[in-house]
């Protein structure tokens, strides 16, 4: 909590996969011998984690257990954190399974070697409180020549505008703590007199959700997870 992100904490395989059912995770802390709830083993919950977080797992194990890395990797864990884990090897822990996602991410996209691109004066400022999303964003930025800036939350975004006022479009998330993307759109469109085309990324495509977005004012969405192309499409129309 102290690194901003949102935690949700379970005791036994039936509540890690209750909370599964709920919410999307980016990292899973894993202990490999967790309590197992009948008719939930944890080779099932390994499994069901495999398919629905974003980054890793990151296998929780005591200094006395040898456990040998390709063994947790056949079990489907990304690496391993030696309990009790002191702060800095919980933050490279967690920095190296993040850049190792993006990297993957980056890589299905084309964008691992992206081609040098003069970079324009169009400047971009991107709302994504997710690190994953928000590095794969920003390399396509780079590869698409744009200038940028990356915040994490609505209410940063807003205090950045008010202080560099010139940036040409906004892409933002809109499912974010603190303030979300159609909270922040609401704002902007109060606070600044001139048109600033906003885009929501989002993997939310209900009617709920795009009826507030044309409400607000948002200028376009782009479904996530993010192409290329249809990144590109979009900011050449507000070129």
């Amino acid at each position: 909590e102290t690194l901003h992100m949102h935690v949700h904490t379970a005791q036994n395989t039936h509540e890690v996969q209750a909370a599964l059912r709920k919410e999307s995770f980016d990292i899973a802390l894993y202990n490999p011998n967790l309590t197992e709830s009948p008719y939930k083993s944890n080779s099932d919950t390994l499994q069901k984690l495999d398919e629905s977080v974003n980054s890793g797992i990151i296998a929780l194990v005591g200094t006395s257990q040898k456990e040998d890395i390709d063994h947790l990797h056949s079990r489907g864990f990304y690496t391993s954190l030696a309990k009790p884990a002191s702060y800095r090897n919980l933050i490279e822990t967690l920095l190296r399974t993040i850049d190792k996602a993006a990297s993957s991410l980056a890589e299905e996209y084309g964008l691992s070697e992206p081609t040098p691109v003069e970079t324009t004066d169009f400047a971009v400022l991107l709302v994504e409180d997710n690190p994953v999303n928000r590095t794969v964003a920003e390399t396509m930025l780079k590869k698409l020549g744009c200038s940028y800036h990356s915040v994490e939350t609505g209410r940063q975004a807003l205090e950045h505008m008010r202080d560099h006022d010139y940036y040409d479009l906004i892409l933002t998330d809109i499912h974010m703590p603190d303030m979300t993307g159609i909270e922040m759109a609401v704002a902007v469109r109060k606070e600044f007199a001139r048109h600033i085309p906003i885009i929501a990324l989002t993997a939310d495509v209900t009617k709920e959700t795009a009826d507030k977005m044309e409400k607000t004012g948002f200028d376009g969405v782009i479904s996530k997870p993010v192409k290329l192309d249809r990144l590109k499409a979009v900011l050449d129309k507000w070129r």
